[in-house]
């Protein structure tokens, strides 16, 4: 198997347990993976066109503010005309946590030295890798689990 065709089978592996683990909390609200997709991309739309992002809360505040004091500079049209142009997208829509910031990962990543070299320790490499924040928890307690047992394989 190619490393892009690994990557790949990793990536959909990942977003499948992340998507049943979202249709699992959302309690009875969505039933299946079509309503899923049909959600969430309503969700981000929604998102995306009603937040809007501090700089645009900024422009508008100038923009209102120079209406109000009569004020009428090239700027001040060419903010107008910026903020009727261009969709911002809010910064909070690229600012998730991150995996490194968990406080167990500068743990896992201790753990992840105390492997010897083999399948398990590559495992575990592929599986923080591909973690999110609220895996990173889960990950260092099962492979904590798996290290100080003896003879427990892994079987992820």
């Amino acid at each position: 198997m190619s490393k892009d065709n690994r990557l790949s089978f990793r990536i959909s592996q990942h977003l499948s347990a992340r998507v049943d683990r979202a249709i699992d909390r959302s309690a009875g609200q969505i039933r299946d993976r079509s309503e899923f997709g049909t959600k969430a991309t309503k969700f981000y739309l929604d998102y995306i066109e009603n937040i809007k992002s501090e700089d645009e809360v900024m422009l508008e505040a100038i923009l209102a503010l120079a209406g109000k004091i009569g004020e009428r500079s090239a700027e001040i049209s060419d903010i107008k005309t910026y903020l009727e142009e261009k969709t911002m997208i809010p910064n909070l829509l690229s600012s998730y946590k991150e995996p490194n910031t968990h406080p167990d990962f500068s743990r896992l990543l201790n753990l992840y030295e105390m492997y010897d070299e083999g399948e398990d320790k590559k495992l575990l490499s592929s599986t923080i890798q591909d973690a999110t924040y609220d895996d990173i928890g889960e990950i260092y307690k099962e492979w904590t689990d798996l290290y100080f047992s003896s003879g427990k394989k892994v079987l992820n």
